[in-house]
């Protein structure tokens, strides 16, 4: 059973992988929008916290949230259109289980994202300490 799920997993990521749209806003644009609002801000404090000691915790909700929405959202809505889901209903494996690997996959890629903000930070690219323009 587990084997199914980790080729159903594969197959998504492919399918995935093939469409870089998708890509484009869930793992590009957190990091666009991390050094762009980064560089905005500067070194800006608010009541003896850094701008990233507040700002990273939130920027993770907005990396879940294009996860979701872009890849879990179209994906399901377009597969629908297709006729996919109603193909794979004659096949012995249950939506709830292509439901669970697609939501699986929509986490992977997000802790991916959260994964790219936190290295980006830790590589000692300082955002937040770049001068004002």
């Amino acid at each position: 059973m587990m084997a199914m799920l980790i080729e159903q997993l594969k197959v998504e990521i492919k399918v995935y992988l093939r469409q870089p749209f998708y890509l484009l806003f869930s793992l590009l644009m957190p990091v666009f929008s991390f050094l762009f609002f980064g560089m905005m801000y500067g070194n800006v404090d608010y009541n003896g916290f850094s701008f990233f000691a507040n700002y990273i915790p939130g920027f993770s909700v907005i990396i879940l949230f294009a996860s979701s929405v872009y890849n879990i959202g179209n994906q399901v809505v377009g597969d629908k259109e297709k006729g996919i889901y109603k193909r794979l209903s004659a096949t012995p494996i249950s939506l709830g289980r292509i439901m669970g690997v697609v939501v699986f996959k929509g986490f992977l890629l997000a802790l991916l994202g959260f994964v790219i903000i936190l290295l980006l930070e830790a590589s000692g690219i300082k955002v937040g300490s770049m001068p004002d323009l």
